[in-house]
């Protein structure tokens, strides 16, 4: 029998509560850095102007 399929890659999900945060922007490049000292976690989010608008239209509802 030969089987033919994508692999699943799993993600990993963490929770970070009330993180330390970055903010920086360069001509149409946008990032966002999210830091949780505790879990020794940092998180990086580049974001595109159109990712942004939509991130904070959602976030100001």
């Amino acid at each position: 029998m030969i089987r033919a399929g994508l692999p699943s890659i799993p993600y990993q999900k963490i929770t970070l509560a009330n993180p330390q945060y970055v903010y920086n922007a360069s001509d149409n490049q946008h990032t966002l850095i999210l830091r949780d000292a505790i879990q020794q976690i940092e998180v990086k989010v580049n974001l595109n102007v159109e990712n942004l608008k939509d991130i904070l239209r959602q976030l100001t509802r």
